[in-house]
């Protein structure tokens, strides 16, 4: 029979059909010719081959009676590499009773290779039974994959010799499929030798990014179109990294439920980049533990004090602000510990998750809150029933979010409009809402702030001092506050408002009280808050109320008026 040989395909990327096309005619020809597909780790060769055999055999068009596929990861020797040929064996368009028949027959060879495995019984047949049964071995159409991870016992001199001996001999047909670039330059040199005397043709697999998306991610696939465009803006076209993408995505789906959508987006968009930054880090990835550094006003700064970025960092700050990326949350760490160790932290990445989406339909509600005042300053159309009643309804649905400020605005808006009942409503309504632990001290936080200045509707601040006159809930004495403060760099507003409520005795009582070598910096931690001012006139309060305890000591007697003048230079008349 006369060889055609064809050369190998050269150029960019191959149309999936086209591929498709030239692998099923190969398949499906009864000629006794050898085809060598390539590409690179990760392409989708084997997983490309698998669907296609799988599907000439539905379609019963394999051009031979056998099929048989061999890895040959690990594969040392020839005699090794015949016998799984032969345990692999099966007919190429089965029935149920062939595929009974094919199963026992594979059990018999493996048994009589396990015979042969034991060396005494080996000495005494001489192999005969892996000679008998390579017999059998024809009309076969053999897959042999993973060449470039054989074992150190098998040679690429070995694989084309017994090829070559299958094709000429035996009446098979042979496909190797194999990562060119994974053979040492020894095994190249073979390869070319003696490839070029048994390969009829040549296949290099390397399809678009585009297609090899579509081949793993069907049609139906749950934000199918937001997954393809990351996909395509991180230009991944690695089959196994694509297959760990979609499985990633149906891990963490089930903990997606009841999100904001914008909280999911962002999710799904990590979550690619992490497996591509984990998995394809040879291909050119920054690793993970880069991109969840990364910051564009990181990146800014670098460039304003003229720091100087390796080749390998501006790539890859380029890659990440080409993908807009710009998280570095909570969730993403959940992420990321979960692409790298393969396992969720549930309950952590449930609480992560609830409160970014709190934030989200905090941003949510404001945004449509805004959209409303548009009725107002979009037009001077007499919609003003229209604009009250979008107002309120919108406050209401978003009540639990909206600040002091926005009900300020609101209640203002709604008293223009003569509407005092329902602006009394809504502020009821508002506080109504907030009777928790947490939301109460939040506003005893309000408490002497500059922003409580903003606040000018009386009946709203009616219900501030309501809360304030009746919630105390921190309990601490003066003493506790002040040698708290002294043991740390800074303060809380919570801190500030319970020095503000003691008197000038409270202070005169504790000063006098204290009797150790901290007590001129209590002291002075006490008279430094009146240097400070905010505006709300709560840090000059706590201040006087010390100098006039000091006073007060001061007159006591002559050894008191000199301490108080001379360790915290404050006159006493």
């Amino acid at each position: 029979m006369a060889r055609n040989k064809q050369p190998a395909h050269k150029g960019g990327s191959m149309s999936l059909e086209h591929i498709r096309a030239v692998i099923k005619d190969f398949i499906s020809d009864t000629s006794n010719h050898l085809l060598v597909i390539k590409g690179k780790w990760g392409a989708g060769k084997t997983f490309f081959w698998q669907n296609v055999i799988n599907e000439c055999q539905s379609e019963k068009c394999v051009g031979r009676d056998f099929y048989s596929y061999v890895s040959l990861f690990g594969v040392n020797s020839l005699e090794e590499l015949n016998n799984s040929i032969l345990a692999s064996r099966v007919d190429s368009n089965p029935n149920k009773a062939q595929k009974r028949l094919d199963t026992l027959t594979a059990r018999l060879r493996n048994l009589a290779r396990g015979v042969e495995n034991i060396p005494a019984l080996r000495e005494y047949t001489g192999g005969m039974i892996s000679a008998l049964l390579h017999l059998l071995l024809d009309n076969t159409l053999i897959c042999f994959d993973d060449i470039e991870r054989r074992g150190d016992g098998l040679t690429i001199r070995d694989i084309f010799g017994l090829a070559s001996v299958l094709k000429e001999q035996r009446g098979c047909k042979v496909v190797l499929i194999m990562n060119e670039e994974g053979l040492d330059e020894g095994a190249q040199k073979q390869f070319t030798l003696h490839g070029e005397k048994v390969i009829d043709r040549h296949l290099s697999f390397s399809i678009p990014a585009e297609e090899s998306f579509g081949y793993i991610f069907e049609s139906s696939f749950p934000r199918r179109d937001l997954v393809k465009s990351c996909c395509l803006s991180l230009h991944i076209e690695n089959i196994r990294t694509l297959q760990r993408i979609k499985r990633s995505i149906e891990d963490i789906t089930p903990h997606l439920s009841s999100l904001e959508e914008q909280v999911t987006e962002g999710v799904i968009r990590s979550l690619i980049l992490f497996v591509w930054s984990h998995y394809e880090q040879a291909s050119g990835a920054p690793p993970i533990k880069f991109v969840l550094a990364y910051s564009p006003v990181n990146l800014y700064l670098a460039k304003e004090n003229k720091k100087e970025l390796s080749p390998e960092d501006k790539k890859w700050n380029e890659i990440l602000g080409a993908y807009n990326y710009f998280r570095n949350s909570e969730v993403d760490e959940c992420l990321a510990d979960y692409v790298q160790t393969g396992y969720v932290d549930k309950p952590k990445l449930s609480l992560q998750l609830d409160k970014e989406n709190e934030q989200a339909r905090v941003l949510k509600g404001q945004h449509s809150y805004s959209e409303v005042w548009g009725i107002y300053r979009n037009s001077f159309d007499d919609n003003e029933q229209a604009f009250v009643e979008a107002l309120v309804s919108n406050f209401r649905s978003n009540i639990k979010i909206m600040s002091l400020e926005n009900l300020q605005s609101v209640v203002s808006a709604l008293r223009d409009f003569e509407q005092d009942t329902v602006a009394n409503s809504l502020v009821d309504e508002y506080f109504s809402t907030r009777n928790s632990e947490e939301a109460i001290k939040g506003i005893m936080h309000l408490q002497g702030t500059i922003f409580i200045s903003d606040v000018k509707d009386e009946y709203i601040l009616g219900r501030l001092h309501n809360i304030w006159e009746s919630t105390d809930f921190d309990k601490r004495s003066l003493a506790e506050v002040v040698k708290e403060l002294s043991n740390k760099s800074g303060w809380s507003r919570e801190d500030l408002r319970r020095l503000d409520s003691f008197s000038t005795d409270d202070y005169f009582n504790f000063f006098k009280s204290e009797k150790s070598p901290n007590l001129y910096f209590y002291v002075r931690k006490c008279l430094d808050f009146g240097k400070a001012d905010d505006g709300s006139g709560i840090y000059k309060s706590v201040g006087e109320k010390a100098e006039e305890a000091l006073r007060k000591i001061g007159s006591e007697n002559r050894i008191n008026r000199m301490r108080v003048l001379t360790l915290y230079k404050i006159e006493v008349p």
